[in-house]
């Protein structure tokens, strides 16, 4: 969908190469609808492996390495702020400040933000 990043990876993909914008057979926000598009023969898309690792292995859609320069994306975790945290809640917390930097928030951002690069 328009604002998904990687819908956003393909756009740029397709003007770095050209191309113009590629030809939509549907919008989806769903990976389960996508992979069913996909293996139904309608096109192609862009999803995270691990969500489709299942069909690929199953032989009903095919995994393509991306051409070109590897792209990223930003993934921001969030969670509801309690006074007592549960302990799962909070070895995860401990865990991701161990291996991540935090986001250096703007007034709006809370300040328990944390980002992790990709």
């Amino acid at each position: 969908e328009t604002g998904c990043v990687y819908r956003a990876m393909v756009d740029r993909a397709f003007a770095e190469a050209g191309l113009g914008g590629p030809k939509l057979a549907a919008e989806v926000g769903s990976i389960d609808a996508i992979a069913g598009l996909v293996a139904a023969g309608a096109g192609f898309g862009i999803v995270p492996r691990l969500a489709v690792a299942t069909a690929i292995d199953r032989g009903e859609v095919a995994e393509l390495a991306w051409p070109g320069p590897v792209r990223s994306a930003d993934l921001v975790m969030i969670w509801r702020r309690r006074r007592v945290q549960p302990p799962a809640l909070k070895a995860l917390l401990a865990s991701a400040g161990a291996g991540f930097a935090p986001v250096r928030p703007a007034d709006a951002r809370p300040r328990h933000a944390v980002s992790f690069p990709s």
